[in-house]
Parts: structure tokens; C-alpha cells; sequence
């Protein structure tokens, strides 16, 4: 118990008030997080210190249904927000080339090589998984797989 109280005292000794200027400013940029969330100069390290400041934890618990998690989160005011995220399967990914690409594909290769359908993918801007247009080497590489 005097080990909790040392390191509580140690803490607020720490502690630096802020002054009121400071504290009304917090206050303006807690009223429009969006905007300093996607401003342009925010670093990476802010949001997450951000993140850091109004989150108490982020509890993930796996659902019976194999295809989503369940996201807990403890806010610091005591408010929790639930969240039903998709669980990537087994094999599956966010790069995977879409399927109407494939199919074209498939219908492209009756008629045509992998240079000329390579050049028709990127004519009508379909895009690898990976976003990167179409060369014939991607093209033979899918149509391998």
C-alpha cells in the first residue's frame, strides 16, 4: 500500500496545471478532432499520442462467427464503444485482384496475349491487388495463379 501512495505522490509531482490559454486552445481543438486529425502537418506520432490521451485500452475478443472481431474501447471519460471489425480468412487478403478484372481476364486470354491484354486492362484503368498497372509480367503471373 505505501508503494502505490509513493509512486501516486511521485506523480503529481509531475503534474504541470495547465495555464487557462492552454486549456481553452485544448478545449477548441477537442471541439473539431476531424479536422486536427486529417490536417495535413499532423505527424503520425501525435495521433497516436492522441489516441493514447483519450483511450483508457482496446480490448479485441474473437465472436463466434469466424468472419469479424469485437473491439471494446474504454474511453478515459468512461464511455465504451463497441466495434465489429472483419477478421481477414485464412488466404484472403486486402490485394487481391478484383474479381471482375480476373474474369476479363479470362475472357481476354481466348483471343489475345498477355502484352495486348495488359494494354486493354490499363486502357479501361483496372488495377492489379497491389493498385500498380498492368504490365504483360503481372498479367502471365496472374493468369499462372
Amino acid at each position: 500500500m505505501q508503494d502505490a501512495a509513493a509512486r501516486l505522490a511521485a506523480l503529481e509531482q509531475g503534474h504541470v496545471p495547465l495555464r487557462e490559454e492552454q486549456r481553452q486552445q485544448v478545449l477548441r481543438l477537442g471541439q473539431d478532432l476531424r479536422a486536427v486529425w486529417h490536417h495535413a502537418a499532423a505527424p503520425e506520432a501525435l495521433k497516436k499520442r492522441l489516441l493514447r490521451t483519450v483511450l483508457h485500452a482496446i480490448v479485441i475478443a474473437r465472436l463466434p462467427q469466424a468472419s469479424e472481431h469485437l473491439w471494446r474501447l474504454p474511453w478515459q471519460g468512461g464511455v465504451h464503444t463497441a466495434l465489429r471489425v472483419a477478421r481477414h480468412m485464412a488466404g484472403k487478403h486486402g490485394r487481391a485482384t478484383a474479381r471482375n478484372v480476373l474474369e476479363g481476364i479470362g475472357e481476354l486470354s481466348k483471343v489475345c496475349r498477355a502484352l495486348p491484354m495488359a494494354a486493354t486492362l490499363n486502357r479501361l484503368g483496372s488495377r492489379t491487388g497491389t493498385g500498380k498497372t498492368w504490365r504483360a509480367h503481372r498479367v502471365v503471373c496472374v493468369r499462372y495463379h
